[in-house]
């Protein structure tokens, strides 16, 4: 929950202030740079899987296109 406070948080801020650095570090006024860094982490993360159900859903769609010749 705490996470998720932190990114509204930070994209509010973000919004408001039109600030330069990353839009996650607003929130270390309000938050532990900790909490901050591990939210960047997953972000890194996430971005990485973001590709993932486009890839699958086209590998499905080639399967089926195969099916029906």
């Amino acid at each position: 929950m705490e996470f998720l406070k932190c990114i509204w948080y930070a994209v509010g801020m973000k919004i408001r202030r039109k600030s330069s650095g990353h839009w996650l570090d607003i929130g270390k006024t309000e938050y532990s740079p900790q909490l901050i860094e591990d939210i960047k982490i997953v972000c890194r993360i996430l971005l990485l899987f973001t590709p993932l159900p486009i890839f699958w859903s086209l590998f499905d769609q080639q399967g089926s296109r195969w099916t029906f010749q």
